[in-house]
């Protein structure tokens, strides 16, 4: 990337960053989930207990961290997440670039992800999905720089290592992340298929290079380099385990991890499935309290989209999919198709019970995918002024929600304002 792409990423990460650290610690109490990850995390980082067994160890290494190097308050377990969700929209920016959109249109693209309201709400709330999500979107900016043809042999390996470390962390903070780089690198192989080789269809394309990505070295090659980094890096994450009491053993703590997520459940009033995500029809209050002896005051957590982004990114981002295949376009295909996987996936894991945040990971491409309709799509006299008024209507509908997604106090009553439907709670 050019100077002036690193500097403007400067620049989105710093301003992404104010915003979702403005007000940070407000509310001052436990929102919604962060009731199972602060005190858990705080104790598991002064190494004397293991309470919550449902996922891997960083995330709530993280949380614990930065509460015994800031104290025991909201701010303090709530930063590391939001300076690490500021990363989702520069890493937005910067594989925009890299897919071939101009400046403008990858600063329309991270735009539209930092107004999409719930990469917001989840960045500035102490849950293991942000961190999830963030070491995800940087590890797959840096494999994606590594495959560039113009990366030599050696700036090639260090990315797809320096890839490999962050997907360790984040496959160690949630195993949702290695799922989700799987599908990655699947899209990469259906992709490889599609180029030409002359000495066969499948063998050549996994262990033959040339190609277009990774020219130095097969895509086994690639992926190994990867992917033996990330499995060091997510049991060197165990590590603090060896100073317990329980001491490490690697086969238990992963059968008490897996029987946490997998076993059967109790029911959820938050929960919802994969198919009511995109059209927003289980939105979650993630906390609503009013200040005691005071008949006003009422502070609300909302966890719900931008319509501008969830309810009009959808169909732009189908015909982005359908117009990506009959064109052979990549970019646009790498878009949708990845939306699609990290969101029907959810269909086929059998989860008793999900929730609406699992579509993090898919509602992140939402804004890459409106500006991939735009800038490919439209006639090109409409694109600029398309592209203006889409985002200043994402902006404007952040504006208004903006008081139930930060905790501003409310008036009595003035919460049933963002309630626009019954089922909205």
């Amino acid at each position: 990337m050019s100077p002036t792409d690193r500097g403007i990423g400067i620049v989105v990460f710093a301003l992404t960053a104010i915003l979702f650290v403005w007000r940070l610690s407000t509310p001052s109490q436990l929102v919604f989930d962060e009731t199972h990850y602060v005190r858990q995390g705080l104790e598991f980082f002064r190494l004397e207990d293991w309470t919550n067994h449902s996922h891997p160890p960083f995330g709530k290494w993280l949380i614990g961290a930065s509460q015994a190097l800031l104290g025991e308050n909201a701010f303090a377990w709530r930063i590391p997440g939001a300076v690490l969700g500021a990363m989702v929209p520069t890493c937005v920016y910067a594989v925009m670039r890299m897919f071939g959109f101009s400046v403008q249109e990858a600063i329309a693209a991270a735009a539209l992800t930092t107004l999409n309201q719930t990469l917001f709400v989840q960045a500035r709330t102490a849950m293991l999905d942000i961190y999830a999500l963030a070491f995800f979107a940087l590890s797959v900016t840096f494999l994606i720089w590594s495959a560039k043809r113009v990366r030599s042999r050696g700036g090639a390996t260090f990315g797809l290592i320096l890839s490999g470390v962050l997907l360790g962390l984040g496959a160690a903070t949630k195993w949702t992340t290695g799922i989700n780089m799987v599908l990655v690198w699947s899209g990469i192989f259906i992709w490889r298929l599609t180029e030409t080789s002359p000495n066969g269809w499948v063998l050549p394309r996994l262990f033959g290079s040339g190609f277009a990505g990774w020219r130095h070295f097969s895509l086994l090659g690639a992926g190994l380099r990867q992917g033996v980094i990330a499995i060091l890096v997510y049991l060197l994450t165990f590590l603090p385990f060896l100073f317990m009491s329980q001491g490490l053993d690697l086969m238990e703590l992963h059968q008490n991890m897996f029987s946490d997520v997998s076993g059967p459940l109790a029911e959820h009033p938050f929960s919802s499935r994969w198919w009511e995500w995109p059209i927003m029809l289980e939105p979650i209050w993630y906390y609503f309290e009013r200040p005691e002896g005071m008949s006003y005051g009422d502070q609300a957590i909302f966890l719900v989209g931008n319509p501008l982004v969830y309810w009009l990114g959808l169909p732009a981002m189908l015909i982005v999919f359908i117009l990506g295949l009959l064109r052979g376009d990549g970019a646009m295909l790498a878009i949708a198709g990845a939306f699609l996987a990290f969101w029907l996936i959810w269909a086929a894991i059998p989860r008793d019970l999900t929730f609406s945040y699992y579509y993090e990971p898919a509602a992140t491409l939402l804004g890459m995918g409106i500006v991939a309709f735009i800038a490919r799509i439209l006639p090109v006299t409409s694109r600029p002024y398309v592209m203006w008024i889409w985002l200043l209507l994402a902006a404007a509908c952040f504006g208004f929600f903006y008081p139930v997604l930060a905790g501003v106090p409310l008036q009595p009553d003035e919460w049933l304002r963002y309630r626009w439907f019954e089922i909205w709670g």
